[in-house]
């Protein structure tokens, strides 16, 4: 089998040798050099240049190029081979790529060095058209009211969009918010600002402004207060009273026996001998206000109790409130209630409104407080459980409860760092030897070359908690096999929200790692030698690169050194080859595992040995002797097979 390898070995490299002989004149040689255009997804352009070497035996290196960020100086290309190269514009442009390349027949001399310069070329004009796509907007805001017989400016808006021109009636108009005028029309169109852009959607608009109709307010009348009369001493009372509220749009007026009377805002007495007081509302038309609801007038009838009745007057207590802020960082979740406490006051009762305009009445026999949605208006007023013999000092309050919202806080967690699996050679001695490539002369000391694993890093984050794989794991760098895998947070969702722009899982695919043998494939070999009737059985481990840290042996389940080793008695040795990876490999389809029998002779016949003149010993070394010539032998057939390989 040796022979035939060999045989093969020195046919291959005749075989190359005839091929550098019939290679085609220096002429030939040269690059083929194609760019190809294509749209880039941040607008930008894609260029790929093809670079094909001509030949089918030689092997080409660039000496000399125009672009070296896109084609380095020293990039070789293989028999016939084209390579791609990328390169990356922001606008279209004329685009030569120049490459020199060096072709060496025989190493030896340079009398068959070729050199040959190429190129290749894209025009401006040929770049692709409409990469990006843009789409305008243009949008009017007519006049609407903001006040009685008053109404806003119109104008219009041109979106600032990266790509596009605004023409407006004809004219270019940067984007931004103009004033328009009302009675007029304004005509605007869009264009793509040049060749990469494409215009998608609407590209033209027409608008149209007039004014609006007639701009009037609509009002709600403030209900007027009345105060009834009130004992003040012995004999003394103080008069009834009412109040004109001052409600912009509103026009008031009293009508006390039969006569009507516009009143301004403020207090005014009610004469002794009134019985009845009634307050009109109308809106204010003469300057464009109208009620709430389409009223024409809204009327409050007051009755007036005289002093006879001696109504004492109590002294409502303002409300407390509890509005407090969120806070995150020791009760997350946690929405601090919103809360309002009415104090008892003896006959008063109060009033609670979430509009201002509907009242209820809320009794209560001690001092109470009450929780309300967040963002609630509270509206406090008070009368008394006894009108006849009661009567509330003026009183009113109003509070507007802040929504805090959810009260959760953010939760961050930190996206993983994904590590590929890699060779681990750091021990290993590179020596390329004076005035060598390194990629030519490259010798490898004894080393602990390992393949390391793949790996993903769990960065700690505040209140949240990791799983990978599904698995419940802390911070830290965990092994992982070769794949996808995908790392999963969790989290109290009733205390924590999570911050915006952080996307869940996150997910990982990790390559393994691998390390490339440093040695020719090695042939592990087992000879052996039978039990004789004088002498001991031997069996003997070896390899055709002689190298003892090549193969690991495994005799009968232990691990042995190379070499040697005597079988004195019957029995089963079962052997088993290791290649030494990584450094190490075995060549394809060799013998991994023996099994030798070792048997003593069934009859020994000592007197045939006396008649021949043979001793045991002598047949001992005869043996051995045979044994060590056939391991020569395999040895230097061995080298010389390496010696092929190399020279090929």
């Amino acid at each position: 089998m040796f022979k035939k390898l060999f045989a093969g070995l020195i046919t291959a490299v005749l075989s190359l040798g005839v091929v550098a002989l019939v290679a085609s004149p220096a002429s030939a040689h040269h690059n083929t050099i194609k760019p190809k255009v294509t749209c880039a997804v941040d607008g930008a352009y894609t260029v790929t240049w093809s670079v094909t070497n001509s030949e089918s035996n030689k092997t080409e290196v660039i000496t000399a190029s125009n672009m070296p960020d896109v084609v380095p100086v020293g990039t070789s290309l293989g028999f016939n081979e084209t390579k791609t190269f990328i390169q990356t514009v922001t606008e279209p442009q004329n685009l030569e790529l120049v490459l020199t390349g060096f072709w060496d027949g025989d190493t030896s001399t340079t009398k068959d060095d070729v050199y040959s310069q190429n190129s290749g070329w894209w025009g401006k004009d040929s770049f692709p058209t409409g990469c990006i796509k843009v789409t305008p907007e243009a949008t009017s805001s007519p006049s609407v009211c903001t006040g009685p017989n008053q109404f806003s400016a119109p104008s219009y808006t041109l979106k600032d969009v990266t790509g596009v021109v605004y023409k407006v009636d004809g004219v270019v108009t940067a984007p931004g918010t103009y004033p328009a005028t009302n009675g007029t029309t304004v005509n605007i169109t869009a264009e793509a600002a040049n060749s990469k852009y494409k215009i998608t959607g609407t590209s033209s608009w027409k608008f149209t402004f007039t004014e609006p109709e007639l701009c009037t307010v609509e009002v709600q009348p403030v209900e007027p207060d009345f105060q009834k009369q009130v004992c003040t001493g012995p004999g003394q009372h103080k008069l009834a009273q009412y109040f004109i509220p001052d409600t912009t749009g509103v026009i008031y007026s009293v009508k006390i026996n039969g006569t009507e009377t516009v009143t301004a805002t403020g207090w005014y007495d009610v004469p002794d001998g009134v019985t009845a007081v009634q307050i009109i509302a109308r809106a204010d038309e003469a300057n464009y206000y109208r009620l709430k609801g389409g009223d024409s007038a809204k009327i409050y009838d007051y009755t007036v109790d005289q002093a006879g009745s001696c109504l004492t007057e109590v002294l409502p207590k303002t409300p407390t409130v509890s509005n407090d802020t969120c806070n995150v960082d020791v009760a997350p979740g946690v929405v601090p209630p919103s809360t309002y406490t009415l104090y008892y006051v003896e006959h008063v009762v109060y009033e609670v409104s979430t509009d201002g305009v509907t009242y209820s009445a809320v009794p209560i026999t001690a001092d109470t407080t009450f929780t309300v949605a967040a963002g609630t208006h509270l509206y406090v007023k008070a009368t008394v459980d006894d009108t006849t013999k009661y009567q509330a000092a003026p009183f009113s309050y109003d509070y507007q409860f802040v929504d805090r919202g959810d009260c959760k806080a953010k939760v961050r967690p930190v996206e993983p760092k994904w590590a590929n699996g890699y060779c681990d050679d750091s021990d290993v001695l590179v020596d390329a030897g004076p005035g060598a490539a390194v990629s030519s002369r490259v010798v490898a000391a004894a080393s602990s070359r390992s393949v390391a694993s793949a790996t993903v890093t769990i960065f700690p984050a505040d209140n949240v908690t990791y799983y990978l794989d599904g698995v419940l794991v802390a911070p830290g760098t965990y092994d992982v096999t070769p794949g996808p895998h995908t790392v999963t947070v969790t989290y109290d969702t009733t205390k924590y929200t999570l911050a915006a722009g952080i996307s869940l899982p996150f997910e990982g695919t990790v390559s393994p790692g691998e390390c490339i043998p440093l040695h020719p494939p090695v042939t592990p070999a087992v000879s052996s030698n039978q039990i004789g009737c004088f002498s001991s059985g031997s069996y003997t481990l070896g390899n055709d690169l002689t190298d003892a840290d090549a193969v690991i042996w495994t005799v009968n389940g232990s691990q042995v050194a190379q070499g040697k080793y005597t079988a004195a008695a019957a029995g089963t040795v079962s052997i088993t080859a290791t290649a030494n990876t990584p450094d190490y490999v075995f060549a394809d389809g060799v013998q991994t595992s023996w099994t030798v029998d070792f048997k003593k002779p069934a009859v020994c016949d000592t007197e045939t040995l006396a008649y021949t003149g043979q001793s045991p010993m002598g047949l001992l070394v005869a043996a051995d002797a045979f044994m060590v010539a056939g391991l020569a032998m395999f040895a230097t057939r061995s080298a010389r097979r390496r010696s092929a390989k190399l020279t090929t």
